[in-house]
């Protein structure tokens, strides 16, 4: 089973504002681009809750049950992605109180740090717990995979949205951190989007592995006393 949750960090602010003096400033610097980094952190195993404690956890797994067959949640796979971006600026001064700034780059850390959990009634190394190992592994692997495949396509819409982006000014000093509340949402707006249509997809794949048909097979691999 699986379940996900999405966390965005935002540490800095680029300056856009849109105004009518940007000819007096200075040529601005070509824009660096997006720099899109995946820091995929092996999965932590643990194996000290029961079926009961991990039927407590809310999971995206949905399907037709039969009324003659009973479902106990053997493990579970819990994901968290933690995008983070960081959106470097230059200033320069043009007069009296006066600031240009220029978007330079930006930098997306996304942080992908799963947790397996197998329910504490299967002992490490029997049968049972291999099963279910295997299974939950089978969901870290399908989410590697999306995200290689994905992540690419992220940081190009990111980075054709900052390239927009132009020097604004002259502006007053005082003006700078509404701009940054500006443009940290223009920054946010578009990788949430991104991350929202990613997670749509993952969905799916994910789903794939959530079957009815999935958990007989894989609930007959075992004989009776599988746990020992």
């Amino acid at each position: 089973m699986n379940g996900a949750a999405l966390k965005a960090v935002a540490l800095a602010a680029l300056i856009f504002v849109s105004g009518t003096a940007a000819a007096q400033c200075p040529a601005q610097p070509p824009i660096q681009g997006v720099e899109l980094a995946f820091i995929n952190t092996p999965p932590a195993i643990t194996n000290d809750k029961s079926s009961a404690e991990l039927s407590h956890y809310q999971t995206s797994t949905t399907f037709a049950r039969s009324q003659n067959e009973i479902f106990t949640v053997g493990g579970l796979h819990l994901s968290q992605l933690a995008p983070q971006y960081l959106v470097t600026f230059e200033l320069s001064e043009v007069g009296r109180d006066r600031v240009c700034i220029y978007p330079i780059a930006v930098r997306i850390t996304i942080e992908y740090a799963p947790r397996v959990m197998v329910a504490s009634e299967h002992k490490p190394g029997s049968c049972r717990y291999k099963s279910i190992l295997d299974h939950e592994m089978r969901h870290v692997n399908t989410d590697i995979i999306a995200f290689n495949e994905f992540l690419p396509g992220i940081r190009k819409s990111v980075e054709e949205s900052v390239r927009k982006l132009t020097q604004i000014g002259p502006m007053p000093h005082t003006s700078i951190e509404k701009a940054k509340g500006i443009l940290v949402d223009a920054v946010r707006a578009t990788l949430e989007r991104q991350i929202d249509e990613f997670q749509k997809i993952r969905f799916v794949r994910q789903q794939m592995i959530d079957t009815r048909q999935q958990y007989l097979m894989e609930s007959r691999l075992c004989p009776r006393g599988g746990d020992e």
